[in-house]
């Protein structure tokens, strides 16, 4: 449980305001055509998104209106439409296609001209969203919405092994048990958030949790301060476990995954964000091994 509440339009404005939300549209244009059958004589108020559709629909012949609460969606079409009327194919299809390409400082001195200010700036800022050679690696994984497609990626490719890391983890930590369910949440601390002295196994329904495990992924350079988890030392004093007053500190470091016995008390530092960005926060994938 964390000590910090923040109210819903909090969230809206830390997530929605500070952000490019959007990289691509998820709905089918093909099925908006089929419903409006669109051609030269319509005009089309939309949400902006990712451009994606509102550039389908004049493909169609219809005049388009985009408008988004957030400005940084618009941003994101201005840089489309420029592509495409600035770009060979091979560049435009390698920043919208494959996410990124090696030369994009040079690509992006190709359309910026074609830039609104607004537009021009956001994106001075940005445009590293698709180096590939920084995190995250494409800008099919930048924004709030590429947040979430690599948080599922990080956990395809490393929470889902958590199962097969059990014989190293157990002999690891001396341990032995029938391995069970493996629990899993995502957690994003932003700025002011810690999580209060507590244990992850208790008397109730988390009474099966053997293990916890952490894996840390966060932006590099990080743009948090703090967060580091501390794991107290336990004894036993008369036939109970207690917490002693001494404890192993670990940083979050980027990639690196940590084990530990879930009975044992644990808390996180506070966490500190400068820039108070969503995207600079302390992520991890975080969950308990349980035994059958």
């Amino acid at each position: 449980m964390t000590a910090r509440r923040v109210s819903r339009p909090g969230w809206f404005d830390l997530v929605y305001r500070t952000n490019l939300v959007y990289n691509q549209c998820w709905e089918d244009p093909a099925l908006d055509q089929e419903a409006l059958d669109l051609g030269p004589g319509d005009r089309v108020l939309a949400i902006t998104s990712a451009g994606c559709n509102v550039l389908d629909y004049a493909l169609r012949g219809a005049r388009v209106l985009a408008v988004d609460a957030n400005p940084r969606q618009s941003h994101l079409l201005e840089l489309k439409l420029a592509g495409i009327r600035t770009l060979r194919f091979e560049d435009f299809y390698a920043l919208f296609g494959d996410g990124g390409s090696p030369r994009v400082v040079e690509i992006y001195a190709a359309l910026r001209d074609r830039l609104s200010p607004e537009a021009a700036a956001f994106w001075d800022r940005a445009i590293r969203m698709f180096d590939p050679g920084r995190a995250p690696g494409s800008f099919y994984y930048g924004g709030t919405a590429g947040f979430f497609a690599l948080m599922f990626r990080r956990y395809v490719d490393h929470v889902a092994k958590v199962r097969a890391l059990m014989p190293e983890v157990l002999r690891g930590l001396g341990v032995t048990f029938p391995v069970g369910i493996v629990e899993c949440q995502v957690t994003a601390n932003t700025d002011g958030s810690y999580f209060r002295l507590h244990t992850d196994a208790g008397d109730n329904e988390t009474h099966k949790r053997e293990l916890t495990y952490v894996y840390y992924f966060n932006r590099m350079p990080l743009g948090f301060a703090g967060g580091e988890l501390r794991v107290y030392d336990d004894e036993v004093h008369a036939g109970k476990l207690r917490r002693r007053d001494t404890f192993q500190t670990i940083a979050p470091e980027h990639n690196a995954i940590v084990f530990f016995h879930a009975r044992v008390m644990h808390e996180v530092t506070a966490v500190s964000v400068p820039s108070r960005e969503f995207r600079d926060s302390r992520f991890t994938v975080n969950g308990w091994v349980q035994r059958t």
